[in-house]
């Protein structure tokens, strides 16, 4: 991540094409094709933990040296990566790749290291072009057969033989993508990584067809025609994401270090005009005192010339204003700019937004359109410090469309910000009065990172809702993959929680007489809107049973005719440095079926955060008119866990709390006399009644008084 001052930088990028198929393009000037395009060529995998730390080398390469054509060869075969199996796959082998990722630079470097590709680029573009090329194309959509002619010309006299490849690359399919803590910290699995450079065919074989064998003089054009059926693989490939590398290599004893590229060249598969617009910061968020300004890029990626029209649509907070610059100068809102670009010719912008002191949030719009290609935008955010609410989502599946309209309703001086964007320290957050964070499907929900932002902030008397699938089995299940001890104390001690049971599946949650955030709503259905949020196990997707855990939670919501199954809690956090308030929901907000019970619940929850708390955590809760059998916290827990429980009001009567094993043996005896009602607190060290530290494993506690009793399980870990 880059920054800008104080703005978090996001990197997007959307390509715009045309919606129709042209007839064979006019060829590129020979003087273009002059520049060397260095070639790598690499073996990546879906299931290599380590080559997303490839993907950001060749991020960086292309950063300084784009005209690079980059080939990511899946394989092998048998692992499992979907992408694996494209025609011509044997070239994984016959180039010598074992070791994921690695790669070849020009087929003159054999195998190296991803270290080592940056300096071989630079190497290799500084050396000028031995061939050029021109390509003549059409592509039918109805049939998906490609149709090319590709003139290849000698740019000084060689000799040998060369032959050349036409390979189908795809960019921009979503998959799941192993990885390490090295490569992207806090996650291990990556649900919807983006996979670039994807070699989905070689077009005309593993090894490509013949040029020429012998004398190739200066200026000599030599032309290939072929045809490609595009086949309708699984992962499904999409047309409008794919290009056509061809490449000239001279056949050596060594196809990896001895068989030079002589030039490669890259076209889009479908259209003669087509432009990409690259925005290097689509959000920020800072202080109202500081512009924030949009780097973005308009490249003409056609092989025509083509006329853009841009115009700047902005809403803002009074007071604000915006304006986009290009090389023809500043234009404000209601401005038009007309660019005319050549075939590769990239335009630079700039979209600034300034506050002007005033605290709020700011959406720009910046649209180009021709004659050529539809309309399309980039939208450009703009979120201050300060605001009464903050709404950070932590997902790309645009899931906020579905709180937004609630929070336009609420009256609330609120902005939107995705948690990639956030400041990487906490002490800008104070300002907001509350934060609703939704995780959605994310995996993890909440990175060590954001666990972190989220404790300093509660611990400054921040006022939380938190929401998502699976984040409480994610935090507080030594099974998850994104389990840890500090996560454990997240849950329990910040979100004042405890994970019972991973696999609730109702679709309705019930709200709990007497409780000032759910009563309003007795039974809460969760099968709107979204499709993909909605609770699902058998696509992973649950909403977990938790528990209160700590004297000052309380139980808001319970799954349907479950009272004891809980899906939401609510607890006062009294801080280190202020005391907040925290609601957590084992539901996505986003989930919820209907509009008006999203405001009810959204107001419910604003009004609870906004109550004031004591500047001291106040004594223990006195006596109360229940029995109950709270989960102990931790739990897991290493040495010892806390169990509270209350007996109601009446006599005093025996009161007997055992921890047995799995047999149902008695392990440890607890309390056995007489008690009076009330909250009771004991705690367990993980040893039995002779003083002997047990084994680790499942242990239930079970309560008994008068002819009421309840059980609970818990886990020991050494």
């Amino acid at each position: 991540m880059k920054r800008i001052k104080r703005f978090r930088v996001a990197f997007s990028a959307v390509t715009f094409f045309s919606a129709f198929v042209l007839d064979f393009a006019i060829p590129l000037p020979l003087a273009s094709q002059t520049q060397r395009n260095p070639v790598l060529e690499f073996c990546t995998g879906t299931w290599c933990q380590w080559c997303p730390c490839g993907d950001d080398v060749v991020h960086s390469i292309l950063a300084s040296n784009p005209n690079t054509i980059v080939l990511a060869y899946h394989g092998p075969t048998g692992a499992g990566d979907p992408f694996a199996n494209f025609t011509g796959n044997s070239i994984i082998n016959s180039l010598g790749f074992n070791a994921y990722p690695t790669g070849i630079v020009d087929r003159v470097t054999g195998i190296i290291s991803r270290n080592l590709w940056p300096q071989q680029i630079s190497n290799r573009a500084a050396l000028p072009a031995t061939v050029s090329m021109a390509m003549k194309r059409k592509y039918d959509r109805a049939t998906r057969k490609f149709t090319a002619t590709v003139d290849f010309t000698a740019l000084q006299n060689l000799n040998g033989e060369y032959r050349w490849n036409a390979i189908l690359v795809e960019d921009g399919q979503v998959h799941t993508q192993t990885s390490n803590n090295t490569c992207t910290p806090g996650r291990t699995t990556l649900p919807n990584y983006v996979h670039e450079w994807t070699v989905r065919a070689m077009m005309n074989g593993a090894l490509g067809q013949q040029i020429v064998n012998g004398a190739w003089n200066q200026n000599q054009t030599i032309s290939q025609t072929f045809e490609y059926l595009v086949p309708a693989a699984a992962p499904a490939i999409v047309p409008e994401n794919c290009s056509v590398v061809v490449k000239v290599y001279k056949v050596g004893s060594s196809l990896a270090a001895n068989s030079e590229i002589q030039q490669a060249q890259r076209w889009p598969l479908l259209s003669d005009y087509e432009a990409k617009f690259t925005a290097t910061t689509r959000e920020a968020m800072g202080r109202s005192t500081e512009p924030a300004s949009f780097p973005a890029l308009l490249t003409n990626s056609g092989l025509l010339a083509d006329t853009y029209t841009l115009n700047l649509e902005f809403a803002g907070a009074a007071g604000w204003s915006a304006s986009f610059t290009t090389r023809n100068g500043t234009f404000t809102p209601g401005q038009s700019e007309t660019l005319t670009l050549q075939s590769g010719e990239t335009a630079t912008l700039m979209v600034n937004i300034n506050a002007n002191s005033v605290n709020g949030t700011g959406l720009a719009r910046l649209r180009f359109s021709s004659s050529h290609v539809t309309a399309e935008q980039l939208d450009f955010r703009l979120t201050t410090y300060g605001l009464d609410l903050l709404l950070v989502d932590d997902e790309e599946n645009e899931y906020e469309s579905f709180v937004l309209p609630v929070l336009d309703q609420s009256g609330q001086n609120y902005g939107a910000i995705s948690s990639r964007s956030l400041p990487p320290a906490g002490d800008d957050l104070y300002s907001f009065k509350s934060i609703l964070w939704m995780t959605a499907l994310s995996q993890p929900g909440l990175t060590p990172a954001e666990q972190e932002l989220l404790r300093a902030y509660l611990d400054h008397g921040g006022r939380l809702y938190l929401n998502g699938l699976d984040l409480a089995y994610q935090l507080g299940d030594p099974t998850s993959p994104y389990y840890s001890a500090g996560s454990l104390e997240f849950l329990t001690k910040y979100l004042h929680a405890s994970f019972v049971k991973r696999n609730d599946t109702p679709a309705v949650v019930e709200g709990i007489a007497g409780d000032p955030i759910s009563e309003s709503l007795p039974l809460l259905f969760l099968t709107g809107g979204t499709g993909a949020s909605t609770v699902n196990p058998a696509e992973g997707r649950f909403a977990n049973q938790i528990a209160p855990a700590g004297p000052y939670s309380n139980a808001i919501f319970n799954f349907f005719q479950s009272p004891n199954a809980l899906a939401g809690i609510r607890a006062v956090h009294y801080g280190t440095h202020g005391n907040g308030r925290v609601v957590f929901t084992t539901f996505g907000f986003e989930t919820i079926d209907g509009a008006e019970d999203k405001k009810l619940l959204l107001g419910n929850i604003a009004n609870w955060l906004a109550i004031p708390t004591s500047l001291a955590a106040p004594a223990e809760p006195g006596p109360v008119d229940r029995f109950e059998l709270a989960a102990n916290y931790p739990n897991p827990f290493n040495p010892e866990t806390r169990i509270v429980y209350t007996l109601p009001t009446g006599p005093r009567q025996q009161a007997s709390l055992v921890v047995i094993n799995q047999l149902g043996q008695t392990v440890r005896t607890l309390v056995k006399q007489e008690q009076s009602s009330g909250r009771h607190e004991v705690t367990w060290d993980g040893h039995d009644d002779q003083g002997r530290p047990v084994r680790s494993g499942v242990y239930f506690y079970r309560l008994r008084h008068g002819t009421a009793q309840d059980t609970r399980k818990m886990i020991l870990l050494h």
